[in-house]
């Protein structure tokens, strides 16, 4: 028993501490969250839209699985490029470039 209250006694402002800060990140990530997504979304509206020029909006279509060249299954998300009078003008996706591993023999 006294190897527990020892224990209590040495830790008690870190054990304080840590649910605390705890506390703090998990306010800040709830308050956070809807500008961060909104940020996600307008950041890929605003590259998807170089590459589309004419189109207003990007509707989702959904996800598919690709398999990589590694032979993991990725997830992409399709959307579809509309103009102001909600003609297809084109498609859009996230697309993960394979990583080239090379080795040197020294």
């Amino acid at each position: 028993m006294s190897k527990i209250k020892h224990f209590i006694e040495q830790s008690w402002l870190l054990i304080v501490a840590s649910f605390l800060f705890g506390l703090l990140i998990a306010v800040t990530n709830a308050a956070w969250a809807p500008r961060i997504e909104q940020n996600k979304i307008d950041k890929l509206n605003r590259l998807m839209g170089s590459l589309l020029p004419q189109a207003r909006s990007f509707v989702s279509q959904g996800k598919v699985e690709i398999d990589s060249a590694k032979g993991k299954k990725l997830k992409s998300t399709i959307y579809k490029a509309v103009t102001d009078a909600n003609e297809c003008i084109g498609w859009a996706f996230d697309a993960i470039a394979p990583v080239l591993q090379t080795r040197s023999n020294w």
